[in-house]
C-alpha cells in the first residue's frame, strides 16, 4: 500500500525557501518504498527558490470551489496550477490506489488540518488536502499521529 507524501517531509528541498522539513521515519519508510512523494507547488509550475503563496480566502476548499484565489506574496494568481496539481494529485491516488497522504502542516498546498492564508494561520486544509479530503483520501501531517498508517501498510 503506498501513502502520498509531501516530498518536503522526506527531505526534498523542495520548499519555497529551498528548504526542507525532513521526518527521518518518513525519510526511512521511503527509501523502504512505501510513500510516493508530491510537491504539488512544483507541479504546479512554481521554482525553488519562490515567492511564498498564501491562500486569499479561508481555505483550500474555497479554492476548489473557485470563491478563493492562491496568490504569490509577489501578487502573482497561481489559482488554476495549484488546482490542476491538486486534482493530478487525486488522479494518482486512484492511479496507485493510494488511501492515506501524510502532508506538510501550514501549507497553502498541503497544509493537512491548517493552512496559511492572508489573515494567517486557519485551521482548514490547504487546496490539495481539501481535495484529497472530498476525494475520501485520510490525512494526516507531520504532528499528527501517522505511525499507525506506516505500520499498518
Amino acid at each position: 500500500m503506498m501513502i502520498l507524501v509531501s516530498s518536503c517531509l522526506i527531505g526534498c528541498n523542495c520548499r519555497y525557501d529551498n528548504n526542507n522539513t525532513l521526518v527521518p521515519e518518513l525519510k526511512h519508510a521511503y527509501e523502504q518504498g512505501f510513500l510516493f512523494p508530491v510537491c504539488p507547488e512544483l507541479m504546479a509550475g512554481m521554482g525553488v527558490p519562490r515567492t511564498p503563496i498564501s491562500i486569499c480566502g479561508s481555505s483550500g476548499y474555497d479554492v476548489l470551489s473557485g470563491s478563493a484565489q492562491v496568490i504569490s506574496h509577489s501578487n502573482d494568481i497561481v489559482t488554476e496550477a495549484l488546482v490542476r496539481a491538486a486534482h493530478y494529485c487525486v488522479k494518482l491516488s486512484d492511479m496507485f490506489s493510494i488511501r492515506h497522504a501524510i502532508l506538510k502542516s501550514k501549507s497553502p498546498s498541503c497544509g493537512a488540518f491548517s493552512t496559511t492564508t492572508y489573515d494567517g494561520v486557519t485551521g482548514q486544509p490547504g487546496v490539495v488536502a481539501a481535495a484529497l479530503i472530498r476525494h475520501g483520501v485520510q490525512i494526516f501531517d507531520e504532528h499528527s499521529d501517522f505511525h499507525k498508517v506506516l505500520n499498518d501498510r
